[in-house]
């Protein structure tokens, strides 16, 4: 049995999305999953992220 990780978060530059998705799906034979997000901060600074299946 395989190691199936349930998520995997990544801080990719801009413009290299293509790149970074080549690799991950091309590669790594990962599944890109269209999740609707959006981001906030708590009062201290904390990034927040909410999430939803598309």
């Amino acid at each position: 049995m395989g190691y199936r990780p349930h998520h995997v978060q990544l801080a990719v530059p801009p413009g290299a999305e293509d790149d970074c998705r080549a690799f991950y799906v091309g590669v790594l034979g990962m599944t890109e999953i269209g999740h609707r997000r959006f981001y906030a901060h708590d009062n201290v600074g904390n990034r927040l992220e909410f999430l939803e299946p598309a």
